[in-house]
């Protein structure tokens, strides 16, 4: 009886924290991106790995300076000419 206890709560447990997990790749900003999520079902693992690669290409839109309509291809465009206002995320990036 007690096995049987065991075995139950065993396999109880395990289904309860159970997790899955998704890899994607994808290219962006000249570079390669392995993003790999561990959530408890595959629609939340999915809808995370889509919220990474919408902030990684949030972040190119801001920071590229091959894409000749994102702020820091404006600023190189300005160079020695006049300034650029700038939001402050923008700014602290190019702090570092």
């Amino acid at each position: 009886m007690n096995k049987a206890i065991l075995l139950l709560l065993f396999f109880t447990t395990a289904s309860a924290v159970s997790q899955v997990v998704r890899a994607r790749t994808v290219l962006l900003m000249g570079s390669r991106f392995d993003i790999t999520i561990s959530a408890n079902d595959s629609l939340s693992a999915e809808k995370y790995i889509d919220e990474s690669i919408a902030e990684i290409i949030r972040i190119e839109n801001l920071i590229s300076e091959w894409k000749p309509e994102t702020p820091v291809s404006e600023i190189n465009r300005n160079a020695g000419i006049k300034p650029v206002k700038v939001d402050s995320e923008l700014f602290d990036l190019t702090k570092r």
